[in-house]
């Protein structure tokens, strides 16, 4: 995504397909309890910052219902 904002021109299609894919995979990795996993000590609470994150920066609204569970 951040790409896709500092070179809007460049492969438009492709940063398009790219990013979708990517939203996909994480929403997919979102738990019933609205958390996403991550790495080390905090677990949860890291993957969920980072996934919350990326799907911002994707483009997802703030009021999705995956960022809502997530939130809650």
């Amino acid at each position: 995504s951040r790409f896709r904002a500092a070179r809007p021109g460049h492969a438009p299609k492709r940063l398009a397909r790219a990013v979708g894919r990517g939203v996909r995979f994480l929403l997919s990795r979102q738990r019933p309890d609205g958390a996403f996993p991550g790495a080390w000590g905090v677990y949860l609470t890291y993957g969920t910052f980072h996934a919350v994150r990326g799907l911002r920066a994707a483009g997802l609204a703030a009021d999705h219902p995956a960022l809502r569970r997530a939130a809650e």
